[in-house]
């Protein structure tokens, strides 16, 4: 049993995450936690995780993200947090897109926050 993306932003210490994208999926459920440090890393997910990135593998493959949509990887997880500011200045709008279009929701995670303190 997990937590729907919802109710997890409702708590008090994610009222600086922002859905950027995939806003109709909010019901999706969380049972676990991947941090996404390769452009392959989605290979390794399993379902219902929020993946959690500083957005380096996207900046050094733009296209990680629609491969792997394109390969159906993408649409087995429940979310994805990108942490503000640290490589991507803003996300892309084709990223933007691809979450919309699959319903997954796209979090804007604040900088200063360490993985240790969401995946607690």
């Amino acid at each position: 049993m997990g937590i729907s993306i919802k109710t997890l932003l409702e708590h008090e210490f994610f009222k600086d995450f922002h859905i950027v994208a995939g806003s109709k999926g909010i019901q999706k459920e969380v049972q676990g936690i991947a941090v996404m440090d390769a452009p392959d890393a989605y290979r390794w997910t399993k379902g219902k995780e929020l993946v959690i990135t500083s957005g380096y593998s996207i900046l050094m493959d733009p296209d990680s993200l629609k491969k792997a949509f394109e390969e159906g990887l993408m649409q087995l997880t429940s979310g994805m947090m990108i942490k503000r500011g640290r490589y991507l200045a803003k996300i892309p709008d084709d990223i933007v897109e691809l979450f919309d279009k699959y319903e997954i929701p796209l979090i804007s995670m604040p900088f200063e926050i360490a993985y240790m303190e969401v995946m607690q």
